[in-house]
């Protein structure tokens, strides 16, 4: 009988462990799991930056527990391939780059797998030309009827800044060849490298997407008289339908002695996701930034133009919504 009881006590040690084991797994998977989101952004300082961290903020008070943490990136196409990738759970885009991942053209090889839209329509973003007063050039034909040795500058080769310079002056018929051969250069620095150069007279040109302020273009036209050349009517259409831009206009005094409107080409910057994201946080991060216009707009001034009225449309967002987004844009009445 002591052999019996104490097997039995022995059992009951077991079965008692075996229980807590048990609950603890139970309580474990039953617990819910802190969501990270990672923002890919841009520089440190950059509008996207701001953008990221005020988006952060919103979807941690939509979602209790939700940490975010904002990636200083490349930007653009570097965020949309990081997202491909999984190395980020959203990231910022430009509109008629959306359209460029979703069909597998200029920058990306194939079309995107695991990437989603979330947001459109947060601002505007201009294809900005700013040629010196000094230079004489009113026009962009000018340039080619003058054979003129054009400074020009842009961002690094690859960045959505140089790419939108090649395609506003293939529409001229201009490339950085007949540019060269006319005695001119064609120069890629970083933004602050930019800046300099203008300042120093080594460049008399710069090509570049902006928004209403944005730091660079701001800088240019405060250390030097610069013109901003609108695009030519009749190319507006042209290049919007091939590359996925949106027809815009600079408002006047966006920037120091631009007292006149300038008609271009330009795009809206938007937020991208995993299509891996559940259908239930999606509709959550999407209602955090739609219902909290206010609120980025007091972030960063170029979110003010944030329309989330319209934010789902396919010209403002070039990529195919995440299905918590869609659930949203109905349930407010924007989408039908």
């Amino acid at each position: 009988m002591r052999r019996l009881k104490g097997a039995h006590s022995t059992l009951f040690v077991f079965l008692a462990i075996g229980f807590l084991f048990t609950f603890h797994s139970v309580a474990e998977a039953q617990a819910p799991k802190a969501l990270s989101f990672r923002i890919a952004s841009a520089d440190l300082g950059s509008a996207w930056y701001i953008y990221g961290a005020a988006v952060g903020e919103l979807i941690k008070k939509e979602i209790p527990g939700a940490s975010c943490d904002i990636l200083p990136t490349a930007a653009t196409i570097a965020n949309v391939k990081m997202l491909e990738k999984g190395d980020a759970e959203l990231g910022f885009s430009f509109s008629n780059v959306d359209r460029w991942a979703r069909e597998g053209v200029i920058s990306f090889p194939q079309p995107t797998k695991n990437v989603a839209g979330f947001v459109g329509s947060m601002d505007n973003y201009y294809l900005a030309v700013m040629i010196t007063q000094k230079s004489g050039i009113t026009s962009l034909d000018q340039i080619k009827e003058k054979k003129y040795p054009l400074k020009l500058m842009t961002v690094p080769v690859g960045g959505l800044g140089e790419l939108g310079t090649r395609q506003l002056l293939e529409a001229y018929g201009i490339s950085y060849q007949d540019i060269k051969s006319w005695g001119g250069s064609i120069n890629h620095a970083a933004r602050s490298v930019i800046e300099g150069a203008v300042k120093d007279g080594q460049a008399d040109a710069v090509i570049h997407v902006v928004n209403a302020g944005h730091p660079m273009a701001s800088a240019i036209a405060v250390s030097t008289d610069v013109r901003f050349l609108p695009v030519r009517d009749d190319l507006i259409k042209p290049l919007c339908e091939k590359y996925g831009y949106t027809p815009l206009t600079i408002p006047p005094d966006a920037f120091k002695g631009q007292n006149y409107p300038v008609k271009t080409i330009g795009c809206h910057t938007t937020l991208l996701g995993l299509k891996s994201i559940p259908l239930d946080i999606a509709y959550k991060v999407t209602k955090a930034v739609c219902e909290n216009k206010e609120a980025l707009g007091k972030a960063h001034a170029g979110l003010k133009a944030f329309r989330p009225e319209v934010s789902w449309m396919p010209d403002k967002i070039g990529i195919i919504l995440h299905p918590g987004a869609v659930k949203f844009y109905k349930e407010k009445g924007w989408m039908k």
